[in-house]
């Protein structure tokens, strides 16, 4: 749209300064305009001397208006073709399987249990390379909430970090969010145990839709 646009006022700009030139003054290859013009019938002079009938001058102008419909069809296929591009890019993606973790009270670092499900995250990784994943940090209500979100992303990390380092997924295709303890389900009074519900990093593995 950008570039449809400027070739518009590229050409506006190009007939807003020829029409004077059609209404007022006599103009020709490397002779500019004088301001002093003389009117003689269908022919126009300028002080200079030049004598110049306008059908050369419209000629220019009808060149000129069919050079810029030209270019604004090139640029209308240049956009549609950009069109098909970013819509093929942005299929949107959708949720293939969830996966959880959970940790100890205060804790980031990943049980035997965690890794097992990890394993089975990288393989499905590994097997489908236009796969991602993306892992949400949870904390449960206990403690600051500034204190809770930093816990909630050292733990999506650690799952980040055993995927690169185990199953050797690129990086780039694992996006690490924290939530803190703020979708805690369960109050802070809760036994530890049921809490450890909420102590978890939760892995959405996206695909695209077809």
């Amino acid at each position: 749209m950008f570039t449809r646009n400027r070739l518009k006022l590229a050409g506006l700009a190009v007939l807003l300064t020829v029409t004077p030139l059609l209404n007022n003054c006599a103009w020709r290859e490397g002779v500019p305009c004088d301001d002093v013009m003389i009117k003689d019938g269908d022919k126009t002079s300028a002080a200079v001397g030049v004598s110049y009938d306008d059908s050369a001058l419209r000629d220019k102008i009808a060149d000129l208006e069919r050079r810029l419909a030209a270019n604004e069809q090139l640029a209308d296929s240049a956009m549609t073709a950009a069109e098909k591009a970013l819509k093929c890019c942005r299929q949107e993606h959708q949720i293939l399987f969830t996966e959880n973790i959970y940790f100890g009270f205060n804790k980031s670092d990943l049980r035997a249990d965690s890794r097992t499900i990890l394993d089975k995250v990288g393989e499905r990784l590994k097997a489908d390379p236009d796969l991602i994943a993306e892992l949400s940090g949870f904390a449960d209500a206990v403690g600051r909430s500034d204190y809770n979100l930093a816990l909630g992303q050292r733990r999506a990390e650690s799952a980040r970090d055993y995927l690169i380092g185990t199953h050797h997924i690129n990086a780039s295709r694992l996006a690490v969010r924290t939530f803190g303890n703020s979708a805690a389900v369960h109050p802070a009074t809760a036994s530890e145990e049921v809490r450890e519900a909420d102590r978890r990093v939760t892995i959405d593995i996206l695909g695209y839709e077809q």
